[in-house]
């Protein structure tokens, strides 16, 4: 069965740029803090060799130092160095991604303005044709009052007329 990589240590590989064997171990002196080669295999699970390999390398990259003594012993520095390199990280994705916010915001603010100023200029004709509509209307209702007035005038006309006609007719 294939091991997996961890999370905590694909963290660690990426901040520290460690492969896995070296993530191992510096999580355990995270953990831990200060060790020896035997205590160090055995958290680990891997020869004294192998781990001795590992922390020459994690040396060589300043994450621990050796304690002189009878039997070395090596301690762990704070990961400030895979902090700042998340943080440069980071921030290199923040400048990266606000540029384009930037540039999508600017977008957006201009086609509102051009939506704006078409939907003004709609609004604006549809206006207008109200307007010379009503003007229009004004126009026909006037026209019409004028014949109405006069088709009310003859039929007042007619109707005194009507009972004279009417009278002629039959009497």
């Amino acid at each position: 069965m294939e091991k997996s990589v961890t999370i905590p240590n694909q963290i660690l590989m990426s901040s520290f740029s460690l492969n896995e064997a070296q993530a191992e171990i510096y999580k355990i002196f995270l953990i831990k803090g200060i060790l020896t080669v035997g205590e160090i295999s055995l958290l680990s699970e891997k020869s004294q060799e192998e781990c001795s390999q590992i922390l020459k390398g994690l040396l060589n990259l300043k994450l621990i130092s050796l304690l002189p003594g009878a039997i070395p012993r090596y301690k762990v520095f704070p990961p400030y160095q895979g902090l700042f390199a998340q943080v440069s990280r980071f921030q290199v994705e923040f400048e990266k991604h606000s540029g384009e916010l930037i540039k999508t915001t600017e977008r957006f603010v201009n086609d509102l303005k051009n939506n704006i100023q078409t939907q003004i200029k709609e609004i604006r004709e549809f206006i207008r044709k109200k307007v010379e509509d009503s003007k229009s209307f004004e126009k026909d209702k006037d026209s019409y009052v004028n014949e109405l007035s006069k088709y009310m005038k003859e039929l007042g006309d007619l109707s005194t007329k009507f009972p004279d006609t009417l009278s002629k007719m039959y009497l």
